[in-house]
């Protein structure tokens, strides 16, 4: 007689937070599906370990059995998130297995709304870019400085707390950054927010390029599109300033971005700290027969226009004329 199948023998991809707590260790009690993504499922948890709210990101084992590289990736990431000590990036406490064999990984847990929530609600502002593109960019500074690149910078990925604190999350595709240079497999990005030279070589200017299309749809409200068009286009009354900082670090040429977010940070940072210049006054186009070509010299009024209605001032010029 054959025994009934149970929940270790599950393969389903999502599992709910009961069936989660009957497979993960007795100090984490899970209580909520908070969201999915590529690479499992993320759940809000109580530690009584660490006496606080954490978030677990799971990777199943019917997922990895699909793709053995993933549990090489999920490992590689909580390993990088680990050694980023930074108040604007997710910090990451531990990575376990549960009892059937996933994978997941303790990580704080953020109460907020991820920035593609925020910017698909309306209402954004330069002042909220003015705030929280600096604050993602010293994160990427920060990993860049330990040899760290993100690979998939992008709204959803930008977690932004009640206090306007910003959180960058989701080092799904980091890639370790080597004397010899670095493996371009499997770091391609999410379009529209890729650079275009993934596939291929990632450097730290790919995640700069991917941090001005975050820029530009944070202004914009509109994913940005090839070629990328000039912001008064787009939405009128911006900071002609950013305008600079767009073409920038959105350059198809990697050598002619910004050398570091660091140096993308202070220019925005520049912006936020000085008044926005005033729109340049122009003086009224003279009316004349020229106007539709104004490459020509104004013509001298035509004499019989003032015979006709003026003819009494006419008569008097003309005998003037005689003495």
């Amino acid at each position: 007689m054959s025994r009934m199948p149970t929940l270790l023998d599950q393969e389903e991809s999502i599992l709910t937070p009961w069936d989660l707590n009957l497979i993960i260790g007795d100090h984490i009690n899970v209580t909520e599906l908070t969201g999915t993504g590529g690479m499992g499922a993320v759940y809000l948890a109580w530690h009584s370990k660490l006496k606080r709210e954490v978030a677990i990101k799971l990777l199943p084992k019917s997922r990895m059995a699909e793709n053995p590289q993933l549990a090489a990736f999920f490992r590689e990431e909580a390993r990088a998130m680990a050694r980023l000590d930074h108040p604007n990036i997710v910090k990451v406490f531990d990575i376990e297995e549960t009892f059937r064999g996933d994978l997941y990984i303790v990580m704080e847990y953020v109460h907020g709304f991820n920035l593609a929530e925020l910017i698909a609600g309306g209402g954004l502002t330069e002042r909220h870019a003015h705030s929280w593109i600096p604050q993602i960019g010293v994160a990427l500074e920060h990993a860049h400085q330990h040899g760290i690149l993100h690979c998939d910078i992008k709204p959803a990925n930008v977690l932004i707390t009640r206090e306007g604190v910003v959180k960058v999350t989701d080092f799904g595709l980091v890639k370790r950054m080597k004397p010899g240079g670095i493996s371009a497999s499997d770091c391609l990005g999410t379009a529209p927010y890729a650079a275009p030279e993934l596939p291929g070589e990632p450097t730290p200017q790919s995640d700069i390029y991917s941090l001005g299309a975050v820029l530009f749809e944070l202004l914009t409200g509109k994913q940005p599109e090839r070629p990328i068009p000039p912001l008064a286009e787009v939405k009128s009354k911006l900071d002609p300033r950013f305008e600079n900082v767009l073409n920038r670090s959105l350059h198809r040429r990697v050598n002619r971005r910004y050398a570091t977010a660091e140096d993308m940070v202070d220019e925005v940072l520049e912006i936020s700290s000085t008044p926005a210049p005033k729109p340049t006054e122009t003086s009224p186009e003279p009316e004349c027969e020229t106007r539709t070509n104004p490459a020509r010299v104004p013509v001298r009024p035509d004499a019989s226009r003032n015979k006709r209605k003026y003819p009494w001032a006419w008569a008097w010029t003309q005998w003037s004329k005689l003495f």
